[in-house]
């Protein structure tokens, strides 16, 4: 597959824009909400040129094609740097060249276009955007009538590497012609006014009330215009201090161009910026010393600023810096090359510490910004006298151009042009510049759905996938938003039987995988299903007793052995369809380990009792009798028989001791439980990582007499199994850790622990801990033991249990099949179970089958396109945030720079989806970021249905997709459409009147018809300006 872009050319650009605003009042997939009409706030004199808004896009992804700069405007953008250029256009990019799971990384520089193109791209985008600034009302109004062209947004050229390049006949004619001394700009301005005079453009403008500006455009036409008056410089890591003095000498004087340099964070040092990584969680990221040593010094730096300053003075031009460069780390991405660039948050306090050090030592010095900007960040920057501000990095997540709307709304106000001296580290604070590999709310690596991504119906919500039980979070969410607890309460216990227990102490794995991470935060899932259960669970009770009488008895006798969460829903799962269910429970209470061992104040007995309560409205029977052997219950009348008794037993440390207390802690939290007097002294020690040691260590600290609890750990934070949820909540009660720490012995109240080291990663993703032949002592009084639970294995070897799980009959499920899992893997588990009974005994009616539906296209227009890139911190009212991805996903649209993924409507009985993905060939570069972003194990750009702009790319492809000749009448049509890897499939105009009106089409050659009949303008060169 070719991964070079074929640029839209001018009459591709206007056509694609009007036809699909006329259509649907989106350009680029981005809608009309989104387009940022700015207030007179936020309006700033830069240096000559008034600009509508402080900030803009980078050089970068985001300004190397036409559309991409339009996107950008359109959204807020009014300070754009274009894409850089240099005298080497000609190189190869490795792809993929992007990776932007979280912090970001690139291995590619300038634009991928020749010179000459990248100059007619910036040129069209520029002329465009003056069209639809005007016509579409996207600058401050004001009485009087600005003579300044172009007013409200500046356009910067981007240029490098080296002086013999800069001053080169390729790049010297780029600088002229942007600079408004040569014929292109007249040029291409003639041809746009040309196009704008067609019938279909006039009666575009008509459609809008308006007239193209066509005094403003002729004005161009006849003298030019400088489009980019402000030039960036970048130079390669490593340049010398004395050539990029020269090229700052050659584009005052000799240009006659306002320049920023953009300057490095390796100023900083190789100690600085590696303590700052470190000291914000990126201490993963590898650099290379030697990068630092070729590149500048901060006071070498100063000097060239100094002289800059005073030159650009001279000649009565601005001169000012950009903050900062990519910085070059050693590539640990699957992107190739031994170097990756690294931008975004991981960046921010680097760049910020070399912004604050040029700001003291020059007060009035311009300081343009651009490392992990964002909506959270981007008042503070500004207030503190920095910009313009650019964005890259937060554009290539989720949300896409989206996010540069709500960036403007948050820049539209009135900022001091003074420069504010400011302190880095107080600033770049707060959660969002730490990265705790443990945290599950920062994006994840791993990807949720294990599957190659479908042609067709991908939205998927990755909540539900991610979920043992494939709970509909979007479902139940969308119900509590219409305070419908009744049916949010059928929604969840349809899969999920025991809600108030999985409410208060579920994995959530739903959370950790919820979409809105990449925004803000992800969606408190089980506060709200606690609401939802709190507000619906009487509704429940109605129902169940309601319906129960409409169940059919099959006299089916089940039991059941053990009442933890697996047994408890397999029998919820069996009695709401017919079948004869008793649970068998040894102990006095029933819960299995959430009864006994999880403590109080993370669970009450009452809420694991109203679960419970519900089993027995379903009439299932309760005994209390240990079932010492399984065979005898068989003897009893019962058919099936579920084993769910659970991992029970704590696994026992082999260490030396030869006095003070030493616990396990499921015994430890039983007595804690009931209440019963325990004696610890006041230094406690619990060993372990996992919740049973956070657990242990919380009640540890509420138990009389206790002055000091320590968690010992052989390895580190991030590699702690706990819930980080659960490590947070110790912290907060004062628990204490002594990470990479390894118990050898325990004697004379003093713990001996091993101090350990990481090194790489096991087959579980965790960093192996080996000793370092160091050693630590500990006073305790009491050592507690949660290193995890086992099985029973007596009991397992007295039933036979190896060969009696391959009974048909007899059905082991939950922790004593698995090890210890969380309470929703053990519902999952009894699911599967009563699943193979119910087709067994061909049963296939549920009371919590029918639940009532909600309108999906309705639900897509209210949340799903209007919430795009919107930054909402979790609420009370939580569930507002949700962005219903099962109904629109688009992820893969919204992280395309160049637009090349498109969201399209089809309605079709055979699809679930209301809107199909298409992927557009000639757009795309294989940047891989939609790669990054799509819950599939799979490549969209490969896997999708796509758009070819020649026969030659569509041969050469095995996408899935079709090329469609030109087709200015239905007469000449000819397809060439591919399923899935198949022949191609060539069908010409004699069969095309027919297969339109034909209803025996594959679904594949139904949706090329609907994009031909529609879509006219995703195919290149197919535009008719005559209609």
């Amino acid at each position: 597959m070719d991964d070079t872009m074929n640029p839209l050319g001018l009459e591709q650009l206007i056509f694609s824009i009007f036809s699909e605003y006329t259509r649907s009042g989106s350009i680029f997939n981005i809608a009309n909400n989104y387009f940022y009409r700015p207030s007179s706030k936020g309006r700033i004199n830069f240096w000559g040129k008034y600009l509508d808004l402080p900030i803009g896009v980078a050089a970068g992804p985001h300004t190397q094609l036409s559309q991409n700069i339009i996107s950008s405007f359109l959204t807020g953008a009014r300070f754009i740097e274009l894409k850089t250029v240099q005298d080497n256009d000609n190189i190869q990019v490795d792809k993929p060249c992007i990776y932007a799971a979280d912090e970001g990384y690139n291995v590619e520089w300038s634009t991928e276009l020749k010179i000459d193109q990248a100059l007619e791209e910036y040129i069209n985008s520029f002329l465009v955007i003056l069209v639809l600034q005007d016509i579409l009302d996207l600058k401050v109004q004001f009485k009087e009538k600005s003579d300044i062209l172009g007013d409200g947004f500046i356009f910067v050229s981007s240029i490098g590497y080296s002086f013999e390049g800069i001053r080169s006949e390729k790049v010297n004619r780029f600088i002229n012609e942007l600079s408004g001394k040569g014929k292109k700009v007249k040029e291409i301005t003639s041809k746009l006014i040309e196009i704008l005079n067609q019938p279909f453009c006039q009666k575009f403008a008509r459609s809008l009330g308006k007239r193209f500006p066509f005094p403003i455009l002729e004005k161009i036409a006849t003298d030019s215009y400088p489009i980019a008056q402000i030039t960036t410089l970048s130079t390669m890591h490593g340049t010398k201090p004395e050539e990029i003095e020269t090229i700052i000498r050659y584009l005052l004087v000799e240009k006659k161009l306002n320049t920023i340099l953009k300057v490095n964070p390796t100023l900083l040092g190789y100690q600085k910026v590696k303590s700052l990584l470190h000291g914000h969680g990126f201490g993963y990221i590898k650099l290379s010393e030697e990068s630092f040593a070729k590149d500048l010094y901060i006071e070498k730096a100063f000097e060239i600023v100094e002289r800059g300053l005073t030159k650009a003075d001279e000649r009565k031009l601005h001169f000012g810096i950009k903050v900062s460069n990519t910085l070059p780390t050693i590539n640990q991405t699957n992107m190739k090359g031994q170097m990756a660039y690294l931008s975004g948050r991981a960046l921010f306090p680097i760049s910020l510490e070399v912004a604050e050090l040029f700001r003291k030592k020059f007060k009035n010095l311009v300081i343009s910004f651009s490392a992990g900007a964002n909506q959270k960040n981007i008042k503070e920057i500004l207030t503190n006298g920095i910009y313009p501000v650019t964005i890259v990095t937060d554009l290539l997540k989720p949300g896409g151009y989206h996010r540069l709307n709500n960036i403007a709304k948050v820049s539209d106000f009135t900022i001091s042009l003074k420069h504010k001296k400011f302190n880095a580290s107080e600033i770049a604070t707060g959660e969002q510049y730490q990265k705790l590999l443990g945290h599950p709310f920062y994006p994840l690596e791993k990807k949720v759905i294990k599957t190659k991504i479908p042609m067709f119906d991908c939205f998927l919500a990755p909540c539900i996938q991610s979920c043992p039980i494939n709970q509909d979070v979007p479902l139940y969410l969308r119900f509590i938003e219409k305070k419908d607890y009744r049916n949010a309460i059928k929604v969840i216990f349809s899969k999920n039987p025991l809600p108030f227990i999985t409410s208060k102490i579920c994995t959530h794995f739903c959370m950790y995988n919820c979409t809105r991470k990449f925004y803000d935060n992800s969606i408190e899932i089980r506060n709200q299903k606690l609401l939802a259960t709190k507000k619906g669970y009487n509704y429940l009770r109605e129902f169940i007793n309601e319906e129960k009488k409409n169940i059919k008895k099959n006299n089916i006798k089940v039991a059941i052995v053990g009442s933890g969460p697996a047994g408890l829903s397999a029998a919820n799962f069996l009695a709401r369809t017919g079948f004869d269910v008793t649970i068998f429970e040894k102990e006095e209470e029933y819960g299995g380990l959430v009864t006994y061992a999880i403590p109080k104040f993370r669970i009450k007995k009452s809420e694991i009792e109203k679960d419970i309560a519900l089993l027995k409205l379903l009439n299932v029977t309760f005994e209390n009798r240990y079932v010492d052997k399984i065979s005898k219950l068989k003897d009893e009348g019962f058919e099936y028989i579920i084993v769910a008794t659970g991992a029970n037993k704590s696994k026992k440390l082999e260490f030396e001791y030869s006095e003070g207390n030493l616990f396990d802690s499921i015994e430890f939290l039983k007595d804690f439980n009931n209440k019963k007097k325990i004696k610890l002294g006041k230094e406690i020690i619990v060993i372990g990582g996992g919740n049973s040691a956070m657990d242990a260590a919380r009640a540890a600290k509420r138990i009389y007499g206790v002055k000091d609890v320590t968690v010992v750990y052989r390895r580190t934070e991030n590699e702690l199994p706990a819930d980080r949820e659960e490590y947070e909540n110790a912290i907060a009660d004062g628990i204490c850790f002594r990470m990479l720490r390894q118990p050898v012995s325990y004697k004379n109240k003093t713990l001996t622990c091993e101090i350990m080291q990481l090194t790489e990663k096991d087959k579980d993703g965790r960093r192996k801990a080996v000793p370092t032949g160091k050693y630590e002592l500990l006073k305790a009084d009491s050592i507690i033991v949660a290193i995890g639970e086992e099985i029973d294995r007596e009991w397992w070897t007295e039933n036979n249990l190896d060969k009696i799980k391959d009974d048909q009959e007899i059905f082991i499920i939950g922790d004593i099949l698995h090890g210890p899992s969380s309470i929703v893997e053990a519902i999952s588990d009894a699911r599967k179970a009563v699943d193979i009974i119910l087709r067994e005994n061909n049963v296939f009616e549920d009371i919590f089958s029918n639940i009532s539906p909600i309108d999906n296209v309705k639900v897509i227009d209210e949340k799903s396109f209007i919430d795009r890139g919107k930054v909402k911190y979790p609420l009370k009212e939580d569930y507002k945030r949700c962005l219903e991805c099962n109904l629109y996903c688009g992820r893969c649209v919204d992280v395309c720079p160049n637009r090349a993924n498109s969201a399209i409507p089809f309605s079709n009985e055979a699809l679930k989806d209301y809107y199909q993905i298409i992927h557009i060939d000639y757009l795309c570069n294989e940047c891989g970021n939609c790669e990054t972003f799509c819950p599939y194990e799979g490549k969209p750009y490969k896997e999708k249905f796509t758009i070819f702009d020649s026969i030659e790319r569509f041969n050469e492809s095995r996408n899935p997709g079709i090329f469609v000749a030109p087709f200015y009448d239905k007469e000449q049509i000819i397809i060439n459409l591919r399923k899935d890897d198949q022949q191609t499939i060539k069908i010409n105009a004699q069969r095309i009147n027919n297969l339109f009106r034909s209803n025996e089409n594959s679904i594949e050659l139904k949706f090329a018809l609907h994009l031909i009949n529609n879509y006219p303008e995703i195919f290149k060169d197919n535009f008719n300006f005559n209609e």
